[in-house]
């Protein structure tokens, strides 16, 4: 009913703006081992145990390592599951960040596993700040970035999905290139103009 009550009335849609901020300095480029980061909540609607479990699937692969950074009821548990997946070396629990965009700056890959999201600004932060993006594919992302191809999609439930795009990533980083500049010009429409133009 929402849904058209919101067609009814003309409803339109005016997403949180992105404060622009320094971007990385370089496009994806091989390394032999690189930084992949995780930032929400530590809860069932972020999906991080089936990122964890996708994660398990590559654990033999010493091309990659995961700074999770976030706090919530799940995390004595996600820590727990992630020592008994075998992750410990390559998985690190870091709890709340104050600058999380410097972290984004000196990452790799972002990956954003969320079921659900409302507006998903770590998403469209991450695109802003030039970082490849691995995303699950729920209706709240693909309403705002629509058919750009600036991300990697996956199935929300699938962690061999999950598991065959890092390793997507890890073989050919510079293949994602083209999606960190489509990233640019989608963040292009959540600036600060943008929104208050919006308002108005």
């Amino acid at each position: 009913w929402f849904r058209w009550l919101y067609r009814r009335k003309q409803g339109e849609t005016i997403y949180n703006a992105v404060m622009p901020r320094k971007k990385k300095s370089a496009l994806p480029v091989e390394k032999s081992c690189h930084r992949i980061l995780y930032v929400g909540r530590l809860t069932a609607q972020k999906n991080v145990l089936l990122m964890l479990q996708a994660l398990a699937l590559k654990k033999d692969d010493s091309r990659w390592r995961l700074d999770i950074f976030g706090v919530g009821e799940q995390a004595d548990m996600l820590e727990s599951e992630s020592r008994r997946l075998g992750l410990a070396d390559q998985v690190n629990f870091n709890g709340y960040c104050g600058d999380i965009y410097l972290e984004m700056l000196n990452s790799d890959l972002l990956i954003f596993p969320s079921l659900y999201e409302g507006m998903p600004n770590v998403l469209i932060e991450a695109l802003e700040a030039g970082l490849p993006v691995i995303a699950s594919d729920i209706a709240s992302s693909r309403d705002l970035l629509g058919d750009t191809a600036c991300v990697q999609w996956f199935d929300p439930k699938s962690k061999y999905q999950l598991a065959s795009s890092l390793i997507e990533f890890l073989d050919s980083p510079q293949a994602f290139r083209d999606k960190v500049k489509k990233g640019f010009k989608v963040c292009e429409r959540f600036s600060i103009e943008k929104l208050a133009s919006s308002y108005n």
